[in-house]
């Protein structure tokens, strides 16, 4: 038998595919609105990277301008410090409180989805998280948006709590989350590149929690840089399985996570040859 918070996902989707573009291309409004409308974008993902209350009011204007525009906009929350994973159980509320915020105002601007990480800043300081906090602040989220007509999706990333597929359904499973499935961290994941599991197994895994992807070939880290890297597809094939993999699933929403104007358009063109 489902419990109450599995009964919140829906049977898999018919919808017809929408691809959307990542304010990686710009955090400016006005240049997100006019590359969408130009190259046929479905939606913009938005990233939020505000950490304080200040730093969040600073950037409802440019919020509000995208909303304006009449495109979907959906909200990706991205941050180093706010962790609510972390071991500190001060650190964690107060992270808890900050997305609550976050939420608020999405609300008021009519958002309906938002993502968001566990242990996203905290690559070299896994020690610092906390398995108990990651479910307990995450299912708060889930709750408080819900609440609100709004649906929280987890991300996994390759690192800490959401990098194996039996770890990312854990915590999907046990907090009431959807998922975002990133197949660049897929591609990225431990146990893909050391054979463990496939990534279109990893994906088929998750596939019924799938709401929206993150879509490039695969994230590179920079051992120098201490940063990763998004490296987009050199041929439609690169991505061609996990695709194909996505497409059994609820995923609707598909974002193509690169900054490079050549790069959007020709990686969006891959997926909409094997999507369409």
């Amino acid at each position: 038998m489902r419990t109450i918070k599995e009964q919140r996902h829906v049977a898999k989707s018919t919808t017809t595919p929408l691809f959307a573009l990542s304010s990686r291309f710009s955090t400016k409004a006005n240049d997100l609105i006019s590359f969408a409308m130009l190259h046929n974008f479905d939606g913009i993902e938005y990233t939020i990277q505000a950490e304080t209350s200040q730093e969040l009011k600073n950037d409802i204007a440019n919020m509000e301008a995208l909303v304006a525009s009449g495109f979907e906009i959906r909200y990706h929350l991205q941050f180093r410090k706010v962790e609510l994973a972390h071991r500190n159980k001060e650190h964690a509320e107060n992270s808890l409180n900050h997305i609550k915020e976050c939420i608020d105002v999405i609300q008021v601007l009519g958002g309906k989805h938002i993502i968001v990480h566990l242990c996203l800043g905290s690559r070299f300081a896994l020690h610092d998280m906390k398995y108990e906090h990651a479910v307990k602040y995450l299912a708060k989220v889930a709750d408080y948006a819900t609440a609100r007509d709004i649906t929280a999706c987890l991300e996994n990333i390759p690192y800490g709590f959401t990098n194996t597929p039996s770890g990312f359904m854990n915590l999907i499973k046990n907090t009431g989350v959807s998922a975002t499935l990133d197949i660049g961290h897929v591609a990225a994941s431990p146990v893909v590149l050391d054979g463990t599991i496939t990534d279109t197994a990893f994906i088929s895994e998750a596939a019924p929690y799938i709401l929206s992807a993150h879509v490039y070939n695969i994230e590179r880290f920079d051992e120098e840089m201490k940063k990763g890297f998004h490296i987009a597809p050199t041929n439609k094939e690169d991505m061609k399985l996990r695709l194909e993999a996505l497409g059994q699933s609820n995923c609707s929403w598909y974002l193509i996570e690169l900054g490079d104007q050549a790069e959007i358009l020709q990686t969006a063109a891959y997926a909409r040859e094997v999507l369409v």
